[in-house]
């Protein structure tokens, strides 16, 4: 190979060398490190997330502790109660207690909230929530449904008025009664281990 051509091809092999180090490829820059993808814009992100719907508080969540838990194994402070029944009469004599911070129920806090035992043991939770009259029928028909319980006919034998349901080894009745003040409605709720009579 001539002088003349062997020139020739090493200027045409260090024209294209220099041409690689001026123009990194477009995803390299010029440090020689890829840079991180571009962050999706907020709004972008928000969008593609699903929205959360809360879900209808699990009615097993005002038991505590186990039924049949005796009296001096609950793991908190009681303070002792004057006995109220929702719904339907105990079929004894009940003592009943409430923890210093009641636990809130759907989205409320609890007007009433007992653990009644009979001979020391845990036989019977009783718990209440107010709502406004116009919008009580439809959350109770909602919890019910989340529930999958049975509903419970009202005074005409058609409109519902609750719910009822056995589950595994708790059973319990869901009825809406009179508010304390005008225009509120009360949601009771009685539940009892599934050994006991019916709530």
């Amino acid at each position: 190979m001539s002088g003349r051509r062997r020139a020739a091809i090493a200027s045409l092999v260090g024209a294209a060398l220099a041409g690689c180090a001026a123009a990194p490829p477009p995803h390299v820059g010029a440090t020689g490190v890829a840079p991180a993808p571009a962050a999706r814009a907020p709004a972008a992100r928000a969008a593609a997330a699903p929205a959360v719907v809360a879900p209808v508080d699990d009615w097993r969540e005002l038991v505590p502790v186990p039924a049949g838990t005796r009296l001096r194994e609950v793991p908190f402070a009681l303070h002792e109660l004057v006995t109220f029944h929702a719904g339907a009469p105990a079929p004894e004599p009940l003592d009943c207690y409430a923890p210093a911070s009641p636990p809130r129920f759907l989205g409320e806090a609890t007007q009433r909230y007992a653990l009644c035992f009979a001979h020391d043991r845990l036989v019977r939770v009783e718990a209440a929530v107010s709502w406004p009259t116009e919008v009580a029928a439809a959350r109770l028909a909602r919890a019910c449904t989340a529930w999958q319980a049975r509903p419970l006919a009202g005074p005409d034998g058609a409109t519902p008025a609750g719910c009822r349901a056995d589950a595994g080894a708790l059973a319990f009745a869901a009825r809406l009664d009179e508010g304390l003040e005008p225009g509120e409605s009360l949601l009771s709720m009685v539940i009892v281990a599934a050994d006991e009579a019916a709530p």
